[in-house]
């Protein structure tokens, strides 16, 4: 679990939360809030695991490198943010290849090979270009 700020273009700071499962790295909870306090942090604990299904360990990392890179885009607001961070979990989930995952992605997408040598590789913009995914085409 960690915090995020994000300035916004009229110079507010947004907190964003998030909870990710380490075993298949996918993102459990994400929320945004403008005043993070402990009764807020706390039901956001609540919402991520609800029913009794909190893991046996929580890893709190506060490390300020996370902040400044995972988000290249000027907010407007919160429910800007909130459309990005949306866009961001699901490129993390089904087009970000993981070392830990044998260079899969959490939601499992099957990595595909060459399928014929005259194929090229073709990238598909995420996040707005951020970010891309690469596939084989087959030559035409």
């Amino acid at each position: 679990m960690d915090f995020f700020t994000v300035p916004t273009a009229t110079f507010r700071v947004l907190y964003v939360f998030f909870v990710i499962h380490h075993a298949r790295r996918t993102v459990l909870h994400v929320r945004v809030t403008e005043h993070p306090t402990g009764a807020w942090i706390i039901q956001q604990i609540r919402e991520a695991f609800p029913f009794d299904s909190a893991p046996r360990h929580l890893i709190f990392d506060n490390d300020k490198k996370y902040g400044a890179d995972v988000l290249a885009a000027i907010v407007l607001n919160e429910r800007h943010l909130h459309r990005l961070l949306s866009e961001f979990v699901a490129y993390y989930h089904d087009d970000r290849t993981h070392l830990g995952l044998g260079k899969g992605t959490p939601s499992m997408r099957a990595a595909t090979s060459n399928p014929h040598r005259d194929a090229a590789i073709v990238g598909h913009p995420r996040i707005g270009g951020l970010h891309h995914r690469y596939e084989w085409r087959q030559a035409a």
